[in-house]
């Protein structure tokens, strides 16, 4: 019967950058405290409740042709530059939607949230998949997730406490774990990824 030594065994020995990129997402995703709570900060500076829900349209439109985008940037500037960039992209594009007056402004600043903020993950995705062999990439894609999931599930809980006393408190705790990211990633980052790992049949 196999015992619990290998999976330990086979995490241990995933490469640095997938702990980074893990740890780095774990960061961006629980200080995104923005989204959740637009709607609501949004009708409490008195706009109507049409414009705080096309608010947040706005954004995941945004979000959803980030991916193109942070595709040929990862390729023409590479993935350390497009991560980076994009987190402090986020970090002023969210302290600028807090900025913003009018119903047009509002909506294309929180279109170029949403863009600007997911223009990473071509790059982190292509790092995972450059830097771990195909044996072990399910499982260190199963690890950058993890941080994903713990962050987006941690982050709203506290947002939610911080929101019951100021709502532009999110807002600069959102630029912070994006800024805090950014820095990681340029610190960390590979330039650009390695030649694709061989991966088995």
């Amino acid at each position: 019967m196999a015992d619990g030594t290998a999976p330990r065994r086979d995490l241990a020995g995933l490469p640095r950058l997938v702990w980074v990129l893990a740890g780095g997402s774990f960061v961006n995703n629980f200080g995104n405290f923005v989204v959740p709570f637009l709607v609501l900060y949004l009708i409490h500076r008195g706009y109507r409740p049409d414009l705080a829900a096309a608010a947040v349209s706005a954004y995941a439109a945004g979000k959803m042709t980030a991916g193109p985008l942070g595709g040929l940037l990862a390729d023409r500037l590479g993935a350390r530059a497009t991560t980076a960039g994009s987190m402090a992209g986020s970090a002023v594009a969210t302290l600028a939607l807090a900025a913003v007056r009018g119903p047009l402004p509002i909506l294309l600043t929180a279109a170029a949230t949403g863009l600007i903020a997911e223009l990473y993950r071509p790059a982190t995705s292509a790092i995972l998949a450059a830097e771990v062999p195909g044996p072990r990439r399910v499982r260190a894609f199963g690890v950058y997730q993890l941080g994903v999931s713990a962050g987006s599930t941690a982050g709203p809980a506290i947002g939610g406490l911080v929101a019951e006393h100021s709502y532009l408190v999110l807002f600069f705790g959102d630029a912070a774990t994006s800024l805090a990211w950014a820095i990681l990633a340029w610190r960390s980052l590979p330039r650009s990824p390695a030649r694709p790992a061989a991966a088995r049949p």
